[in-house]
């Protein structure tokens, strides 16, 4: 690669770096001679130096190399996965204001898009975006429908992460369907591959949500066990969520003593 070049490369991901978001495919276009493997492997190059400096934008260039070559240096399929991209941001922020029906269509027009560029990790995240949706509507078939198919493209596409992901949420459905003996094997799948990755806070939870089955269950001592290393993990790495969760699972269980059916649906009452 020419020093000329290279300088060119440098300065392209400089003018990035600046820019607005939302800017970036407008920049590229302006450079399309530029567009290339070159610029991609410069990119990570810089990125990985800007890493090792602590500096903050690292991660955003390493994002973009990897969306560049992810269309292939296509610059009208890289302003197409710039428009799915901001709908899909703005569909996650329409749910966490619980706006449903906005959210639905955010993501439902993002997911077309994907789906036009041929974006199968985007379209699988669409798929369980749009199972939450469901999920918080009551609707649980249908979420379960996304929930799989999320869950078979990301099987098909090695995505381990987005696997156990899967696997936690259909866990969900299952046991707020009270089919324990399911919704335990699914959270087990989960947590294996949360431990292979070393997602030390997706463990917590699946412990958290393991011990919960053993109480219905009324294997309190199994539970206890649980929810002590849910409780271990979470106060280690500060996740107070789970550690509330765990906390106030554990006193219904500790304080009530009566009957199995009187401390189950205690229990129940904290999660549904």
């Amino acid at each position: 690669m020419d020093e000329q070049r290279v300088q060119a490369y440098l300065s392209l991901i400089q003018e990035l770096l600046n820019c607005r978001s939302g800017e970036e495919a407008a920049i590229l276009r302006k450079h399309p001679e530029l567009v290339d493997e070159g610029l991609v492997q410069v990119m990570r190059d810089v990125a990985e130096m800007m890493a090792e400096e602590g500096e903050g934008n690292a991660g955003w260039l390493r994002d973009f190399a990897d969306t560049i070559e992810a269309v292939n240096y296509e610059l009208p399929r890289l302003e197409t996965k710039s428009t799915a991209d901001a709908l899909l941001q703005q569909g996650f922020q329409q749910y966490e204001r619980s706006q449903y029906p906005q959210a639905w269509e955010s993501l439902q027009q993002s997911l077309a898009l994907y789906e036009e560029i041929g974006d199968r990790a985007r379209i699988a995240l669409c798929w369980e975006w749009l199972g939450c949706i469901e999920r918080d509507r009551g609707n649980w078939d249908e979420a379960e429908r996304l929930y799989q198919q999320s869950l078979a493209l990301r099987t098909e596409l090695g995505d381990r992460a987005g696997m156990a992901t899967s696997w936690g949420q259909l866990g969900d459905i299952q046991r707020n369907r009270g089919n324990w003996d399911e919704a335990e094997r699914l959270y087990q799948q989960c947590l294996a591959i949360e431990t292979e990755l070393g997602d030390r806070a997706g463990m917590a939870e699946s412990w958290e949500l393991l011990g919960y089955i053993q109480n219905i269950r009324g294997n309190w001592d199994e539970a206890e066990r649980l929810y002590q290393q849910s409780l271990a993990l979470s106060t280690e790495l500060g996740d107070r969520a789970v550690m509330a969760a765990v906390w106030e699972c554990w006193e219904i269980s500790r304080k009530i003593g009566a009957t199995g059916r009187r401390r189950s649906v205690c229990i129940s009452n904290v999660w549904h």
